[in-house]
């Protein structure tokens, strides 16, 4: 009776051994089947990951939280159609962990002689006239136990907008609330090329 009872568990857990290796080998094969992401950066679209080839399966929607007031009011929407990119004020984002907050000393080689008339751009002008920074609040802040530099990710192929939103379309900057789940970021990690790695807690936790 012993060695029955024995015989039909090593059975059941060899059965069960076998079942979680091919649900595991048959998501790997998912992965490989995944396109590269394109390029241009495609619009943002509730539910919808604006990086194809990067398709995040937590809800990707577009909120609008309450956000706090700059010392300057900054539409990125006029910058952005006026053929301003992201890389011209954010230059840091190819280089370092830190995207970068642009210097005064760059927003007037534009403003000393665009925009003169316009009050916020005069704002510019008086923290410019002053030899002081603009103490733009910040809204994108992550818990200091998580580590991420835009560097590797521009350098993936990711579009600014796939994290920050369409930018580009908003008078107001606000926060995207997916940025701050673990599990959108794990599912586009899940979704590269070598996801073995990309998924070691070491890689943002260290």
């Amino acid at each position: 009776m012993r060695n029955s009872s024995r015989t039909r568990f090593l059975a059941a857990g060899g059965l069960l051994l076998a079942a979680l290796l091919a649900g595991s080998f048959a998501r790997r094969g998912a992965y490989r089947g995944v396109p590269t992401p394109s390029a241009g950066p495609p619009p943002a679209i509730a539910g919808v990951s604006p990086n194809p080839g990067f398709p995040p399966t937590v809800p990707f929607v577009p909120t609008r939280p309450p956000v706090p007031p700059q010392p300057v009011p900054f539409p990125h929407v006029s910058m952005v159609s006026r053929g301003v990119t992201c890389l011209f004020c954010h230059s840091g984002a190819t280089k370092s962990p830190v995207a970068g907050i642009p210097s005064v000393y760059l927003c007037m080689g534009c403003h000393l002689v665009i925009g003169t008339d316009s009050p916020p751009i005069q704002r510019v002008q008086a923290y410019w006239e002053a030899q002081q920074p603009i103490p733009w609040v910040r809204i994108y802040r992550l818990p200091g136990f998580v580590q991420f530099s835009h560097r590797p990710h521009l350098a993936a192929g990711l579009n600014c907008e796939g994290c920050h939103g369409d930018v580009g379309r908003m008078e107001v900057t606000v926060p995207y609330p997916a940025y701050k789940q673990m599990g959108w970021c794990l599912e586009c990690h899940e979704h590269q090329a070598n996801p073995l790695p990309l998924t070691e807690c070491q890689i943002c936790h260290y």
